[in-house]
């Protein structure tokens, strides 16, 4: 584990697994998309407004939000950055799916 002093002056804590590329057995849904043995998976990056999504019933899309779901502030940091016209357009994508 390391600690890393932010631009911002706050600290944040890195976990540095053992083994890279292996995932933990229990980890965070932000971090990792869901996982699980016997699903299938897709990870792709959340796209513009305007992209379709090839979003197909029963399988996990994990989309990688990073660059949309980024503002860290607050005790809450960037959980509540949700405020944006591509996570609005991912959500509609995933209910016309269905």
């Amino acid at each position: 584990m390391s600690v890393k002093k932010e631009a911002n002056g706050r600290h944040s804590v890195q976990v540095e697994f053992e083994v890279p590329d292996v995932l933990p057995t229990y980890g965070g849904i932000g971090t990792f998309g869901i996982r699980g043995p016997g699903i299938e998976i897709v990870d792709e990056p959340m796209r513009a407004v305007g992209e379709a999504y090839e979003l197909r019933p029963r399988v996990v899309h994990n989309l990688v939000a990073d660059e949309v779901i980024a503002t860290s502030e607050g005790i809450m940091g960037a959980h509540s950055d949700i405020c944006h016209g591509a996570v609005a357009h991912a959500v509609w994508q995933a209910v016309a799916a269905t």
